[in-house]
């Protein structure tokens, strides 16, 4: 039995030991547990952090693609800047070479020049000269018809000109020949000093030094003044002794006589050449900006391209980390899992441990109280034997005693054999407790394997995330998108191109249209200008030769009877300019051409007042074909609209008329309806459905008269009722051998009485589904 208490110790003890065992390993699973918690929470801030990244990416991504959308608005811009640009400098060009603004005779000169038909043309005074822009309106002016004036080598070269325009009847023109034609400019003012004095207009022409007395014979006594007022000044102070001109084009004619208003921009040659030089200048400057919108836009699609690819780069990272956190989630759980199995063990043990501890406790009082009981026993038969040998009498008492105490005796070891059986179900308690002890021993040293491999993969994982940081270090700068936002910016960007191919394609059209009107328009400008500017140069020269105004010359205008009196006033006349001082020898050559220039003016302006009146005959015909077609279809719809009426709302009376028959065209049409049984004085008063019902009919009597192929009724059925959309929808098949209908409508009737069907639905929220009936193989599939 000691041995047995002494084996249940050992027991006890050793179970005691794995007991602290267990309590370490459920200490170091919560331990791990805990590590990988934090791991866990380090990897979601992680996440988070990814996620915002994500976020900032997609910020920078759509200010990339805003900055791409405008470069590209700008782009376009100027595309169609240079595109206007160029278009405008083809059609200065065109007319440049077709020399739009010249006069047929000057056409026909130049003409024959480049044929190599008349030699010793050095040009037009247009087109050997250059002004700055700045004064190219004040020259235009002053210049006047004289532009088109024809710069020849010599005299002789002159006649032959004048001689070719004779033969060829191809009007007048005047020659400056380089060897006769000379000219001073003014020399004997001092005008330098004068406020608003710009320069002698000679003195500011570019020309070759051979045309430089031909320059000075046009502009030679012609001034250059800032405004109107710094020109009247300056003429005023200098008795109106020469012409001057001011920078919009405004003259103070030599004499006092002013001349001036509002002109054309850009409409003379001289300005048109400049205007052809300055749009060159801008489509240069253009295409240099456009150049360095091109290298910004390529520069940030190459931004775009790296923040998608930066972008793909962290999410894939992100879905690693993810992963990671997933596998340590998995991993705690499993942990939790063994941890709380540990503890169910440890559980376990404690509560035999308990028992056992009770068990030894219980056994070794047992035996201590058996052991007393034995002694005491053994006490008492010494005793007995000694009163049996002292008491031989008393034997049969003391036979009955012993036998007394042999029972006593053999319940006591009745009683030991109960305790060796007990101590032996405790033995088999231990030796089961010890198998379980293995198996929890066998247990902890896969727990301790598998929490090596564990930190072992914490360790792995943390290098990773530290790795990661490292990387997310080198993208804090990048920008990402989402896939379906990336889908959804290419999707717009498709539709913005598709837009914008559309766009340029009737941007396109609309400029070759541009084109052709511009160029109408600038032939048309260009003439209207010749001719002004004829006009006001014959007006200046009449002024300057005879200081006669227009009025004046048209009044003292007389016809030639008699030659010998008109010779005795014309000598009178020349007496009288003789006693005035010193004459001009050329006055009566200049008149002849100023003459010239004005009868050549009043046929122009001849030949646009019949054109005018050519027009105002076109349009009245126009007008009265108007009227008389109007009347015939109007009377027409107004006899279908009454039988329309009567057949749609069974009976009644409908007419239109118009309020103010003698004025067809700008007339108001009244609508007088009766419906059967009713009596209508204003259209207000009838139902809604009355009303459309009327309108219907109006329609269909509009249509009957000019069919259309296809046409879209959007929901004109909504107000009738059910027996009036039956006859508005049989009505509708009158007209279908002609007119396609395409009908949106909710009501029934008008869905039985069409072929197709067309249904859209919305089974998923977003998604739409076009559904198809044929009414006609439905019709057919039911009677079968």
């Amino acid at each position: 039995s000691e041995s047995i208490i002494s084996e249940i110790k050992a027991q006890t003890e050793n179970v005691s030991r794995q007991n602290d065992e267990y309590e370490r390993l459920c200490e170091s699973y919560k331990n791990e547990q805990l590590e990988i918690k934090e791991s866990i929470i380090h990897l979601s801030e992680l996440e988070q952090e990814h996620k915002n990244r994500l976020k900032g990416f997609s910020m920078l991504y759509e200010n990339a693609q805003g900055k791409l959308s405008e470069h590209k608005k700008k782009y376009d811009s100027i595309i169609l800047d240079i595109n206007s640009a160029s278009q405008k400098i083809k059609i200065m060009q065109e007319l440049e070479k077709n020399m739009e603004g010249f006069s047929y005779s000057v056409k026909e000169i130049m003409k024959a020049s480049e044929n190599h038909i008349l030699n010793g043309i050095k040009g037009t005074v247009a087109h050997l000269i250059n002004v700055d822009s700045r004064y190219s309106v004040a020259v235009e002016t002053a210049l006047g018809g004289a532009l088109q004036n024809i710069v020849v080598d010599n005299e002789q070269t002159a006649k032959n000109c004048i001689g070719y325009l004779k033969q060829h009847r191809a009007g007048r023109s005047t020659f400056l020949p380089v060897t006769s034609v000379k000219g001073n400019a003014l020399s004997e003012y001092n005008l330098k000093n004068e406020d608003g004095f710009i320069a002698v207009a000679s003195e500011i022409i570019n020309t070759d030094e051979q045309y430089r007395g031909i320059i000075r014979s046009l502009l030679g006594r012609t001034v250059i003044a800032d405004d109107i007022d710094s020109a009247a000044d300056i003429a005023r102070k200098n008795g109106y002794k020469f012409r001057i001109v001011t920078l919009d084009g405004q003259l103070v004619n030599a004499g006092g006589s002013f001349t001036g208003g509002s002109q054309a921009r850009s409409a003379g040659v001289l300005s048109r050449k400049n205007e052809i030089d300055k749009l060159k200048n801008d489509i240069a400057s253009l295409e240099k900006t456009k150049s360095g919108l091109e290298k910004s836009g390529l520069a940030v699609r190459n931004e775009i391209e790296k923040i998608n690819k930066d972008t793909e780069n962290i999410r894939n990272e992100l879905s690693q980390v993810i992963s990671d956190m997933a596998g340590f989630e998995a991993e705690e759980k499993r942990l939790s899992m063994m941890a709380e199995q540990s503890e169910i063990q440890l559980k376990n043990s404690r509560i035999s441990l308990n028992t056992l501890e009770k068990r030894l406790e219980t056994q070794q009082s047992d035996y201590k109280n058996a052991a007393e009981q034995l002694e005491k026993i053994n006490a008492e038969i010494a005793k007995a034997e000694n009163s049996i040998a002292a008491e031989k009498n008393s034997r049969e008492t003391l036979r009955k005693k012993r036998e007394q105490l042999s029972e006593k005796l053999s319940q006591y070891k009745i009683n030991d054999m109960e305790v060796r059986k007990d101590i032996q179900l405790a033995e088999g308690e231990i030796r089961s407790l010890e198998n379980t002890i293995n198996s929890i021993d066998n247990e902890n040293n896969r727990t301790a394997s598998q929490i090596r491999i564990n930190q072992q993969t914490i360790s792995d994982k943390e290098a990773k995330i530290l790795e990661i940081k490292q990387s997310l270090e080198k993208i804090k700068t990048d920008s990402e998108h989402f896939s379906s936002e990336t889908d959804i910016y290419r999707s717009r960007q498709k539709e913005h191109e598709l837009q914008r191919d559309k766009i340029n394609s009737d941007i396109r059209s609309l400029g070759d249209t541009k084109q052709s009107l511009a160029k109408e328009l600038a032939r048309l400008e260009e003439r209207r200008n010749t001719v002004l500017k004829e006009n006001d140069s014959i007006i200046a020269g009449i002024w300057e030769n005879y200081e006669l105004t227009r009025s004046e010359a048209e009044s003292i205008a007389e016809p030639v009877e008699n030659m010998i009196k008109y010779q005795q006033k014309l000598n009178d006349i020349k007496n009288k300019i003789r006693s005035l001082g010193n004459r001009n020898a050329d006055a009566v050559d200049e008149y002849a051409e100023v003459s010239e220039r004005y009868n050549f003016m009043s046929e122009q302006i001849k030949d646009v007042e019949t054109s005018k009146k050519e027009l105002e005959k076109l349009i009245e015909n126009l007008t009265a074909d108007m009227c008389r077609i109007f009347s015939e279809c109007f009377e027409d719809i107004n006899k279908n609209f009454q039988n329309i009426f009567r057949e749609l709302f069974g009976g009644g009376n409908a007419e239109l008329i118009l309020t103010e028959p003698e004025n067809v065209l700008e007339s108001g049409i009244e609508i007088i309806v009766a419906p059967p049984g009713k009596v209508i004085k204003n259209l207000i008063s009838l139902s809604g459905g009355e009303q459309s019902f009327i309108a219907i009919a109006l329609y269909f009597a509009i249509l009957k008269i000019r069919p259309a192929p296809f046409c879209i009724l959007d929901e004109i059925d909504a107000a009738l009722d059910d027996v009036n959309v039956s006859k508005y929808a049989s009505y509708l098949k009158n007209f279908t051998d002609s007119t396609q209908f395409i009908t949106v409508t909710h009501r029934r009737g008008t869905m039985e009485a069409a072929n197709v069907l067309y249904g859209v639905t919305m089974q998923e929220n977003g998604v739409s589904k076009l559904l198809r009936l044929d009414n006609t193989d439905f019709e057919a599939n039911t009677q079968v």
